[in-house]
């Protein structure tokens, strides 16, 4: 054999084992195997990579050839990592229990779609930041760049953004921590608002509150990020916000914390409080809004906002939750897509996780986020009993015991139904990587 049928064989075996392991993790995900939750997911993101390597296979250079099969090696590098996490012990519980409960902020309203214009479950994944951040499309996956400079092209990160599933990155200590994980339920806003397509009625909702023109432009700058607080208190009540102010507090108190900076797209974080404390009120959690920010007045007695703007917050939770949402043919509130839980179910649940008991869930998803709330009312009555009594692990116990049987997401056959358009998409990526 000589040199070139050598090279060509190299990259023809490299290719072999990309679309091995592509089968590998298809058959992983099956109905009773060990990833059945990520059925959906491995399976479209494998048709759109697939779709981009068969696109870039069609040339007849070895070197373009073999930047194809590289390419799209670091594609599912980017989601191999993150599900190759779920068969690691000291991972694999809460990975699969936080992917339960942002599933359950995003079925309810997902299910109102014709089956072809529904997206996958959302995969939340561990990475190095303090605070999770989202990544639906139109935001950056963070992919990592290898040496190669066929990785560091601008179209990559572009092109990545169209693979069809959520992410969702949290900080690695959040698995020792159960509560901090409420804050998926902001994240899911964001998912929310992009993958159902909600930023005009968003927009809408800012000219609604009738807020002063001279302030107008700062909450349009806002409104994203104060939906996806309006949103993870609908989700995840009182519980949710404590979670959220915990972060907040971090905030300010870090050198040079306070104030936000100009064309943040985040409110103040007092300002915030205001938000979530008036959400809180006006969804059956009036004590805990009231609480909410008395508390964090006392802690931080210093910062303030004007009142015009408090009155602004009121208007904008008001008309954030007034405002009717489009999803397939359903036109409702925010409330009426997502009931929110109410308090007593939340202590209800708590006590059951005390006693060790069993109790029957009509509603599976208002379940799950009512057993995720209740890890903070459990941590917040009791610390010291929270960790000696392995409270935690008796939460990710209820939780796996609302978990549905069977695969999540699309079904087989509106799967094959989506092939084409995964794998066109896939040309498309191809496309927009080389040209």
């Amino acid at each position: 054999m000589g040199l070139l049928e050598r090279k060509s064989a190299s990259v023809e075996a490299r290719l072999s084992s990309l679309e091995d392991e592509l089968d590998y993790w298809k058959k992983l995900s099956e109905p009773n195997a060990s990833f059945e939750k990520n059925h959906t997911q491995i399976g479209r993101i494998t048709e759109v990579l697939k779709g981009a390597l068969n696109e870039r296979l069609k040339a007849t250079g070895q070197r373009e050839r073999e930047e194809g099969v590289l390419t799209v090696h670091a594609l599912w590098d980017f989601f191999r990592s993150k599900l190759a996490l779920r068969c690691e012990p000291l991972f694999e519980r809460y990975l699969r229990a936080a992917d339960d409960f942002a599933w359950a902020c995003y079925e309810p309203l997902r299910s109102l779609l014709p089956p072809g214009e529904r997206r996958e479950p959302p995969l939340v994944f561990l990475n190095g930041g303090w605070s999770p951040y989202t990544a639906a499309r139109g935001v950056s996956f963070r992919v990592e760049k290898g040496a190669g400079q066929w990785l560091v092209k601008y179209p990559f990160q572009d092109a990545v953004e169209k693979l069809p599933v959520p992410m969702i990155g949290v900080p690695w200590y959040q698995v020792a921590h159960l509560p901090d994980g409420l804050v998926i339920a902001h994240e899911m806003g964001h998912v929310i608002e992009t993958e159902l397509g909600f930023g005009g009625a968003i927009e809408q909702a800012v000219y609604a509150a009738k807020i002063n023109p001279a302030r107008g432009d700062t909450w349009l700058g806002w409104k994203a990020e104060a939906f996806a607080d309006v949103f993870g208190c609908v989700a995840a009540g009182a519980a949710f916000a404590r979670s959220l102010v915990d972060f907040l507090a971090t905030e300010v108190s870090a050198p040079g914390g306070g104030d936000t900076p100009e064309g943040d797209p985040h409110p103040p974080a007092t300002l915030r409080v205001r938000l979530l404390a008036r959400t809180l009120c006006r969804i059956g959690f009036e004590t805990d809004g009231k609480s909410l920010e008395s508390d964090w007045k006392e802690a931080f007695p210093s910062l303030s906002i004007a009142p015009e703007l408090s009155k602004d917050a009121e208007a904008m939770v008001d008309s954030l939750l007034e405002q009717t949402y489009r999803v397939g043919e359903h036109n409702e509130t925010l409330t009426n897509l997502l009931p929110p839980s109410k308090q007593e179910d939340v202590a209800a649940v708590a006590t059951d996780i005390k006693n060790e008991s069993k109790t029957y869930f009509a509603d599976r998803n208002l379940h799950r986020r009512e057993v995720w709330a209740s890890a903070r009312l459990l941590f917040e009555e009791d610390e010291k009993t929270y960790r000696d009594s392995n409270l935690a692990d008796r939460v990710l116990a209820k939780i796996e015991s609302a978990r549905e049987k069977g695969v999540r997401g699309s079904t087989d056959d509106e799967l094959k139904t989506l092939q084409p358009r995964d794998l066109a998409a896939g040309v498309a990526l191809a496309t927009a990587l080389f040209g």
